[in-house]
């Protein structure tokens, strides 16, 4: 597990700065179009079981009552498809800090929307937050592409310039062998059709970065950039090898 936490320090930097700091494809008459993260988790021989997709955007003003960002929050949920009776608000409040927490729980999915204001100190002005985070089973093509949208217009009908990650998570019966977790993550990589920046691999885990031009998002990595983060972990536990597939990195534990 230290190794798993090791690898995790290393990349939150890249977390941080991509979240202090338009990828749908058309298509028509039906079709459905490629979705890079996709094809890396099932050319691994994966199939996606969870999906986790992440936005958030800075508020044009800070300054609100919690009135008025419980509001905000209930429209976003409105946005999502859901009702009054399908979540809950709470809120919180301290001397920095007041925030807006509304949260729905159903059998394939789980949304948490928190919207909240960081009180001005001295000369500073406050800030506004709206984060979007949503949880599903699983995914297609489609429904990927259609929820990563959807987080982006709820973000932009806020005044904010949205700022998505999204994570995939599915698994292979049984442990790989030695040779061929390499040989899983390079197909994952070109599916992605994305190069390696950095590889870190252990017992029984590897993780690879990499940087896809068709993949619109990305952080810089020293002088490089990056949007594309593949890690395959085996669990005795289960007796499963675990991938996860993050873009721009992967932002859950692992």
């Amino acid at each position: 597990m230290w190794i798993v936490n090791k690898v995790m320090y290393g990349l939150i930097t890249l977390i941080f700065v991509y979240f202090l700091t338009g990828f749908l494809q058309q298509f028509a008459f039906g079709s459905i179009p490629s979705e890079p993260l996709l094809d890396a988790l099932h050319s691994t021989g994966g199939k996606v079981k969870e999906v986790s997709i992440n936005g958030w955007g800075q508020l044009p003003d800070g300054n609100f009552t919690a009135e008025q960002l419980s509001g905000m929050a209930g429209s976003a949920m409105s946005q999502l498809g859901l009702n009054k009776d399908d979540y809950t608000i709470s809120q919180t409040e301290d001397a920095r800090r007041l925030c807006v927490r509304a949260e729905a729980v159903q059998d394939e999915l789980h949304a948490v929307i928190l919207v909240q204001t960081l009180k001005a100190a001295q000369s500073e002005a406050a800030k506004g937050y709206v984060v979007v985070n949503i949880e599903l089973n699983n995914s297609n093509n489609r429904d990927l592409i259609n929820w990563q949208q959807q987080l982006k217009n709820i973000i932009k009908e806020f005044g904010c310039l949205p700022h998505i990650n999204t994570c995939l998570t599915g698994w292979l019966d049984g442990k790989l062998l030695k040779e061929e977790w390499g040989i899983r993550l390079e197909n994952a990589f070109q599916a992605a059709k994305a190069t390696t920046v950095d590889r870190i691999q252990y017992t029984d885990f590897a993780s690879y970065t990499g940087y896809s031009p068709v993949i619109a998002d990305y952080v810089q990595y020293g002088n490089k950039k990056v949007n594309v983060n593949i890690a395959m972990r085996y669990s005795p536990h289960d007796n499963r090898t675990y991938i996860i597939v993050g873009s721009p990195v992967i932002t859950r534990e692992y």
